[in-house]
Protein backbone atom coordinates (compact mmCIF):
# COMPACT_ATOMS: atom_id res chain seq x y z
CA UNK A 1 0.00 0.00 0.00
CA UNK A 2 1.31 3.44 -0.93
CA UNK A 3 1.94 6.05 1.70
CA UNK A 4 -0.79 8.74 1.61
CA UNK A 5 0.29 12.31 0.90
CA UNK A 6 1.06 14.31 4.00
CA UNK A 7 1.85 17.92 4.82
CA UNK A 8 5.61 17.30 4.83
CA UNK A 9 5.81 15.53 1.46
CA UNK A 10 3.43 18.14 0.02
CA UNK A 11 5.87 20.83 1.18
CA UNK A 12 8.69 19.22 -0.85
CA UNK A 13 6.75 18.20 -3.96
CA UNK A 14 8.03 19.74 -7.20
CA UNK A 15 10.92 21.62 -5.60
CA UNK A 16 14.60 21.62 -6.48
CA UNK A 17 16.91 20.38 -3.71
CA UNK A 18 17.85 23.99 -2.82
CA UNK A 19 14.20 25.06 -2.76
CA UNK A 20 13.25 22.01 -0.68
CA UNK A 21 15.91 22.91 1.87
CA UNK A 22 14.72 26.53 1.97
CA UNK A 23 11.09 25.41 2.40
CA UNK A 24 12.05 23.12 5.30
CA UNK A 25 14.05 25.93 6.88
CA UNK A 26 11.24 28.48 6.39
CA UNK A 27 8.72 26.09 7.98
CA UNK A 28 11.12 25.47 10.90
CA UNK A 29 11.37 21.73 10.18
CA UNK A 30 15.15 21.37 10.32
CA UNK A 31 17.20 20.02 13.22
CA UNK A 32 20.25 21.99 14.35
CA UNK A 33 22.64 19.75 12.38
CA UNK A 34 20.75 20.48 9.17
CA UNK A 35 20.93 24.22 9.76
CA UNK A 36 24.65 24.00 10.50
CA UNK A 37 25.40 21.94 7.37
CA UNK A 38 23.04 23.04 4.60
CA UNK A 39 25.28 21.74 1.81
CA UNK A 40 25.17 18.21 3.25
CA UNK A 41 21.38 18.33 3.50
CA UNK A 42 20.98 19.67 -0.04
CA UNK A 43 23.34 16.97 -1.37
CA UNK A 44 21.34 14.27 0.44
CA UNK A 45 18.09 15.64 -1.01
CA UNK A 46 19.62 15.68 -4.51
CA UNK A 47 21.02 12.14 -4.26
CA UNK A 48 17.80 10.74 -2.82
CA UNK A 49 15.64 12.45 -5.43
CA UNK A 50 17.83 11.03 -8.22
CA UNK A 51 17.63 7.51 -6.74
CA UNK A 52 13.84 7.74 -6.43
CA UNK A 53 13.47 8.92 -10.01
CA UNK A 54 15.72 6.09 -11.26
CA UNK A 55 13.62 3.60 -9.32
CA UNK A 56 10.44 4.96 -10.90
CA UNK A 57 12.01 4.85 -14.37
CA UNK A 58 12.74 1.15 -13.86
CA UNK A 59 9.06 0.64 -13.06
CA UNK A 60 9.64 -0.19 -9.41
CA UNK A 61 6.74 0.38 -7.06
CA UNK A 62 7.36 2.51 -4.02
CA UNK A 63 7.03 5.92 -2.47
CA UNK A 64 7.20 9.21 -4.31
CA UNK A 65 10.49 11.13 -4.50
CA UNK A 66 9.34 13.53 -1.73
CA UNK A 67 8.57 10.53 0.48
CA UNK A 68 12.03 9.05 -0.20
CA UNK A 69 13.56 12.42 0.69
CA UNK A 70 11.66 12.64 3.97
CA UNK A 71 12.77 9.13 4.96
CA UNK A 72 16.42 9.95 4.12
CA UNK A 73 16.28 13.19 6.11
CA UNK A 74 14.73 11.40 9.08
CA UNK A 75 17.40 8.69 8.99
CA UNK A 76 20.10 11.37 8.93
CA UNK A 77 18.45 13.16 11.90
CA UNK A 78 18.02 16.33 9.84
CA UNK A 79 14.34 16.82 10.69
CA UNK A 80 12.90 17.99 14.00
CA UNK A 81 9.67 17.29 15.88
CA UNK A 82 7.76 19.94 13.92
CA UNK A 83 8.59 18.05 10.70
CA UNK A 84 7.45 14.79 12.28
CA UNK A 85 4.17 16.49 13.14
CA UNK A 86 3.68 17.53 9.51
CA UNK A 87 4.44 13.98 8.44
CA UNK A 88 1.48 12.84 10.54
CA UNK A 89 -0.99 15.19 8.78
CA UNK A 90 -2.72 13.22 6.02
CA UNK A 91 -3.50 15.73 3.26
CA UNK A 92 -5.76 13.40 1.27
CA UNK A 93 -8.43 13.87 3.93
CA UNK A 94 -7.86 17.63 4.02
CA UNK A 95 -8.13 17.94 0.23
CA UNK A 96 -11.37 15.94 0.09
CA UNK A 97 -12.82 18.09 2.89
CA UNK A 98 -12.14 21.25 0.86
CA UNK A 99 -13.81 19.76 -2.24
CA UNK A 100 -17.14 19.35 -0.41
Amino acid sequence: MAEPPNALTDLLRGKTPQDAYEALKREQCLAAAAIQHPNLVIALIQETDAAALQSQARGEVGGTPPYWIVIALLKASYLNDRARGLLAINTVDRKSDRAN
